[in-house]
C-alpha cells in the first residue's frame, strides 16, 4: 500500500516497512528520471520509461529509479562529443 504525505502510522509487532520509506522527486524542466518496473502493474516487469520534469513525482510501489538524468543546455553554436 502506498501512503503519500506526512502521516503517522504504527506498526504492529513483527511488521516492517518493505523497501523502507521512499523519496518524492521534485523535478525541474531540466531533470528526468529513468524508471524500471519491478513487478507487473501498469507496466510489465522490466519495462523502462522516462519521467520528465517539471513535476512532482511519486514513484509507484512496483517501480524503481534506475538513474536521475539532467539535460545539457547548449547554445546554437555549441556541441558535445559523445
Amino acid at each position: 500500500m502506498l501512503k503519500v504525505g506526512p502521516q503517522t502510522i504504527f506498526l504492529n509487532p513483527g511488521e516492517s516497512i518493505h523497501q523502507g520509506i521512499k523519496k518524492i522527486f521534485i523535478l525541474t524542466s531540466e531533470q528526468g528520471l529513468l524508471m524500471r518496473a519491478t513487478a507487473d502493474g501498469e507496466k510489465k516487469s522490466g519495462e523502462q520509461w522516462i519521467v520528465r520534469g517539471p513535476c512532482r513525482y511519486v514513484p509507484p510501489v512496483e517501480a524503481e529509479v534506475v538513474e536521475e538524468r539532467k539535460a545539457v543546455i547548449l547554445d546554437i553554436n555549441q556541441g558535445i562529443y559523445v
